[in-house]
């Protein structure tokens, strides 16, 4: 507002304008498809191309590419077009944001794609790695108002989400002993931890599609 907060919290990161604190940031692999859930728009198919080109801000090479980066491969087209909105909208803010941060501090990025966590809602369509899906695993509470006991798949992740956030919250590094080391955020390699049954580091999550995006 330019008195309590002088500057937009973004543009404060990106000038360096940030405390020296560890950070702990990521994305989910479906983020858009929890609001695909709780919208009543439904994209017809054969207007799918047009939506995603107006997304883009218009026709042209980056509308394009973006409706290169989102094929519908026989998928709901109000699923795809909501993959694209959460990829544009949150998980290459988040990636941005473990760029930004990762030059000022230790960060500690991760990739959550566990498929089958709990929603309140039923739906006619996979969820995915949804948006805030890891939430649950990190504070012990299922996603389900009327069965609230973790199965035995969703405990493993709660067995290993939780000591990696408990960790990290106690020493400012999410480090366990047993399970893999979580590397700090090198924007060169672009590395993240893999949160799901098997738990690995790797890189590049979502460097394809946020590349478009930030071309735009």
């Amino acid at each position: 507002d330019g008195d309590v907060m002088p500057l937009e919290v973004g543009a404060a990161i990106r000038a360096g304008n940030m405390a020296d604190v560890p950070v702990l940031v990521g994305f989910t692999k479906n983020e858009g498809r929890v609001f695909a859930a709780l919208s009543d728009m439904v994209v017809a198919e054969e207007d799918y191309e047009d939506m995603l080109t107006e997304l883009a801000g218009g026709p042209g090479a980056g509308a394009d590419a973006v409706i290169a980066a989102y094929p519908l491969n026989g998928e709901d087209p109000t699923v795809r077009y909501f993959d694209a909105i959460g990829d544009q909208l949150l998980t290459c803010a988040a990636r941005s944001s473990a760029i930004a941060m990762g030059e000022q501090t230790d960060a500690y990025q991760y990739f959550y794609t566990y498929p089958n966590a709990a929603f309140q809602l039923p739906t006619d369509f996979d969820l995915g790695a949804y948006h805030a899906a890891e939430v649950q695993f990190v504070f012990g509470y299922r996603a389900n108002a009327f069965i609230r006991r973790f199965n035995d798949e969703e405990q493993r992740i709660y067995d290993t989400v939780r000591p990696y956030w408990g960790s990290f919250v106690r020493d400012g590094r999410p480090r366990v002993p047993g399970l893999p080391e979580w590397p700090k955020y090198d924007a060169a390699e672009d590395n993240h931890l893999v949160l799901d049954l098997t738990v690995v580091t790797g890189t590049g999550a979502a460097a394809a599609q946020c590349e478009v995006w930030d071309s735009l």
